[in-house]
């Protein structure tokens, strides 16, 4: 059994697209069990993958898209609540790799500079894998086989080296992010922080982005017009969102916008100067512009307002469109974004315009909003408590996993029995 709190802790983003082929991964199903692949460029159809495809039933939390760098293919990586990270190829349509990592990944990046994979893990550690390994397998650890049960073979992280540690946070990790230029890696925690690494050589800190009371939820970069410059905007669970320039190592907080009382913004993108906000449980995207003095005020009567609860958003196609996944059906809105002087006019392409997107307007997703909300598995309950919050999410973790061991050793038990029962007879 699975907890929803951890379930709705790790279900953002819902979906994810490579940029070059196009290509679309969504996490979907009440219980996050299936992902649908999506070519926006129709170079295949689509097509689902469920956890029992893997031999699991364990709901997905995280998922990457990626072309690796040797041979162009695609691929995509696939987190789930066990700690298993699946290497899927897409286009063979194939399991490829199967790794065991520590923790439970967050979030998940791939690098084209580097050509390697980033993993954000629940217990603040950021972990790379390397293109050129994800096929490698380690050494195995064969667990012990129960009677109708097939048996598998998993990769352990903690056997071998095939991961790189890069950093470190003392709380959950919650959103990463690589700046435009390539130079930092940008992550955000549970408690409050948002830490700027030099990349790749992330043990080196650039600075702390630091003044958010509560969980920060998500972090997003944005142009600050008549500059060269590229500002950081956050969104928390103290209802503010807070621009940062984060290359000033000693002053970056710029500006604090307070969203209306009782919303709790969890996600943010951003279009040029332009950032789009969703609340949660929110059934709206909401948009705002930077300005040069590093403000950010809302964009007056430009709000997008849709049938059910927004799940996840991304600008796609260079910003050209955005696509929205909700709760209801139908799941999958694409919005064709105009810019209008310092305004932005969302246009739905649902059904007109949309040749290149009819394998993605006609997909009808079943999906429900989870029960527990993303606020209550996130928020804390004592400020002043952060390593005693931390020191319990860790007892959590020992008692999950000594809680499978006694299930394990009673299965093994009763196998034991049953084999010397058959014997006796």
């Amino acid at each position: 059994m699975f907890n929803v709190k951890d379930l709705t802790m790790t279900t953002r983003p819902r979906f994810t697209i490579e940029p070059s082929s196009q290509t679309l991964a969504i996490i979907t199903s009440p219980h996050q069990l299936t992902v649908q692949f999506i070519s926006l460029q129709s170079s295949f159809d689509s097509f689902t993958v469920s956890a029992s495809d893997f031999n699991s039933s364990s709901p997905f939390t995280s998922v990457c898209v990626f072309q690796e760098n040797s041979s162009k293919e695609l691929f995509c990586t696939l987190a789930n609540l066990d700690k298993a990270l699946y290497i899927y190829d897409i286009q063979k349509r194939e399991l490829i790799n199967e790794l065991r990592t520590k923790k439970r990944i967050m979030a998940s990046l791939h690098v084209e500079q580097t050509h390697k994979l980033y993993f954000a893990d629940k217990f603040g550690d950021v972990w790379s894998l390397d293109e050129k390994r994800m096929r490698e397998k380690p050494p195995m650890e064969k667990p012990k086989q129960q009677k109708g049960k097939k048996s598998r073979d998993f990769a352990h992280t903690d056997d071998n080296d095939n991961m790189t540690l890069e950093l470190g946070h003392l709380a959950t990790l919650t959103d990463m992010a690589l700046s435009s230029d390539g130079k930092f890696l940008i992550t955000a925690d549970r408690d409050e922080k948002i830490r700027v690494s030099h990349f790749p050589k992330t043990h080196e800190i650039w600075s702390f982005c630091l003044g958010h009371k509560q969980c920060v939820t998500c972090v997003a970069e944005v142009d600050v017009p008549g500059t060269d410059s590229r500002a950081l905007v956050s969104s928390s669970l103290d209802g503010t969102l807070k621009v940062w320039e984060y290359s000033n190592e000693y002053k970056p907080l710029r500006f604090t916008h307070t969203v209306q009382e009782g919303a709790y913004p969890v996600l943010v993108r951003s279009l040029g100067n332009f950032v789009a906000v969703c609340n949660e449980k929110a059934n709206e995207i909401q948009y705002f512009a930077l300005h040069e003095n590093y403000e950010l005020l809302p964009l007056e009567g430009v709000k997008l307002n849709l049938h059910s609860e927004v799940l996840h958003f991304e600008f796609v196609q260079n910003g050209e469109y955005l696509m929205v996944l909700v709760a209801d059906a139908p799941n999958v809105r694409v919005y064709r974004v105009k810019k209008q002087g310092e305004n932005v006019n969302p246009a739905l392409v649902f059904e007109q315009d949309s040749d290149k997107y009819d394998n993605v307007t006609h997909v009808s997703f079943e999906l429900k909003a989870d029960s527990d909300t993303y606020i209550s598995s996130m928020k804390k309950a004592n400020p002043n408590d952060l390593a005693g919050r931390h020191k319990r999410g860790k007892d959590d973790e020992k008692k999950e996993d000594e809680k499978k061991e006694v299930e394990k050793e009673e299965t093994v038990a009763q196998e034991a029995a049953a084999e010397e029962k058959a014997l006796e007879g």
